[in-house]
C-alpha cells in the first residue's frame, strides 16, 4: 500500500490513509482492519522516534 511518509502527516491522516488504501484490497470490514493495522504498525515502528521534554510538553497544554 502506498502511503505518503507518515513524517509530513498527523497521525489520524496517516491512519485514515491506510483504511482508504486497504479498503481497496477488500470489502471485508475485518480484513480491512487487519490491513490497516499492519500497514501502520510497518510505517510507525520504521518512523524516527520525537522526544519532547517535560517543559515543552507542559507548555503545549
Amino acid at each position: 500500500m502506498a502511503i505518503p511518509d507518515p513524517r509530513t502527516m498527523s497521525l489520524g491522516d496517516l491512519i485514515v490513509a491506510a483504511f482508504d488504501q486497504a479498503a481497496l484490497f477488500s470489502s471485508d470490514p475485518l480484513e480491512v482492519s487487519r490491513l490497516a493495522t499492519q500497514c501502520l504498525s510497518r510505517r510507525l515502528r520504521n518512523t524516527p522516534r520525537i522526544t519532547i521534554g517535560l517543559r515543552s510538553a507542559a507548555t503545549a497544554i
